[in-house]
């Protein structure tokens, strides 16, 4: 693309980091968000919520809080259930606990991925202060997704 003087757009972007996040090519992932920032574009929600899962991936949480912070209202049931996975996988359970309640209190459901993929990294070590039961419950009953 940039051979032919045409930037990337947004799609462009997305493939790329989805792909670096398969790959698990962080490096190169961080490269193409800088890439993105100064290309200028206004970004969405989808390139947001891969920013999030990538950032997550590589363990850099901050920059995946600062990124979720900044979609304000734009923030949807992808972009919780990342932040979800992003503190449950990098052992932060307490924020994924405080998030998940978050989620919730504001009207976003979970999804059965979300719930599933979280469950070794919150429910194993039972620090979900009452709700773990709830969730099992909800969980075996399909009340989240009918």
């Amino acid at each position: 693309m940039t051979q032919q003087n045409s930037p990337p757009d947004l799609t462009a972007y997305s493939i790329l980091l989805r792909s670096c996040i398969r790959f698990r090519n962080f490096q190169l992932g961080k490269l193409v968000h800088r890439k993105l920032i100064q290309s200028g574009l206004e970004l969405d929600s989808v390139v947001l919520n891969t920013l999030i899962s990538l950032h997550s991936k590589c363990g850099d949480t901050e920059t995946a809080r600062s990124i979720s912070e900044g979609m304000g209202n734009r923030r949807d049931l992808v972009s919780w259930s990342a932040m979800v996975s992003c503190f449950a996988n990098n052992s932060m359970e307490l924020q994924a606990i405080c998030t998940f309640r978050v989620m919730l209190e504001l009207g976003f459901l979970p999804e059965r991925v979300l719930l599933y993929g979280c469950d070794s990294g919150l429910f194993e070590r039972e620090l979900l202060m009452g709700w773990g039961d709830n969730l099992r419950v909800c969980v075996e009953n399909r009340l989240f997704w009918g």
